[in-house]
């Protein structure tokens, strides 16, 4: 079933509906592609674990910044994983987020990424562990590139 969630950001009401499963699937691949290897390295640094992993959403969304290239790319990536976001009962748009994020609420955008990451890939280890395995599956397999 999907889910709607709901919290407050910066003193703005956010609600973040669930994808569905093949949406859901898609996001997940493209993630995979980019924080994948990544976050292979970092958890092998601190001894391989996915699920002891001391690490939280925030510093996935900074290894998403680090894992493109070009700003273009990121806010692609950005814009899909906040597509499904309602904040003050508006829907996410340009307009939207140009509210939302100018000047120095720039620095919500972490928060805002990590309720939405939450809401569609559950805790950290979870949505970690199918991160990496999307992105070994992608690197195994040349039918899937």
């Amino acid at each position: 079933m999907i889910k709607t969630e709901t919290t407050t950001i910066n003193g703005r009401e956010w609600q973040c509906t669930q994808f569905s499963g093949t949406k859901n699937f898609d996001v997940l691949y493209s993630l995979a592609a980019i924080l994948g290897p990544s976050l292979a390295r970092m958890l092998k640094a601190q001894g391989g674990n996915i699920l002891d992993a001391e690490v939280d959403f925030g510093n996935m969304a900074d290894v998403l910044f680090k894992g493109l290239g070009k700003s273009s790319d990121a806010l692609a990536l950005i814009n899909r994983l906040l597509q499904n976001t309602h904040v003050d009962g508006k829907p996410m748009s340009t307009a939207v987020f140009d509210e939302v994020f100018a000047g120095p609420d720039i620095q919500t955008l972490i928060p805002a990424l990590t309720f939405a990451m939450r809401t569609n890939f559950g805790d950290f280890s979870q949505a970690t562990a199918l991160i990496i395995g999307a992105s070994v599956a992608q690197e195994e397999s040349p039918a899937l590139q």
